[in-house]
């Protein structure tokens, strides 16, 4: 289930919470499983740059810096484990790819406009708030994480 990438973000963000949260019972193996399969494919569907694009069924979609953010952030938060060596080098190289969209100013680029209601995705990209602040939480998680590895 991919499709526009900021939802993606959204489901990964929230399930990832809950299976970091809760351990063991019936419902969070599940939602491990639903979890593991989403995270397959989306980062199946990640463009060259390792980022996610706007419509993440569409390989030649622009990409959107929020979602990227989003995904990466939920794949810091958690990751399943059988994908842990390929998400972080999947996250490396992501995070690497959505720097280079950050202006001197802090300003994150290309990220895709306020959508106009259910189904209806503006052709716009430049800098918005949930660009922004995505991106920050993005890059706190994952510079924090590479240090604690390293």
């Amino acid at each position: 289930m991919i499709g526009w990438g900021r939802a993606v973000g959204w489901i990964m963000m929230g399930m990832a919470g809950c299976l970091k949260a809760d351990h063991g019972s019936e419902a969070v193996v599940r939602t491990e499983q639903y979890y593991l399969k989403l995270t397959e494919a989306v980062t199946g569907h990640l463009n060259a740059e390792g980022l996610a694009g706007w419509d993440m069924t569409d390989p030649d979609s622009q990409t959107d810096t929020s979602a990227s953010a989003m995904i990466f952030y939920a794949l810091s938060v958690y990751t399943p484990e059988p994908m842990k060596q390929q998400v972080s080098s999947i996250t490396d190289k992501g995070l690497d790819s959505l720097m280079k969209y950050v202006t001197a100013g802090g300003k994150v680029m290309q990220c895709q406009a306020e959508c106009g209601g259910f189904g209806i995705y503006p052709d716009k990209f430049g800098s918005y708030p949930w660009s922004v602040g995505m991106t920050l939480a993005c890059v706190s998680c994952l510079t924090d994480k590479n240090d604690n590895d390293g």
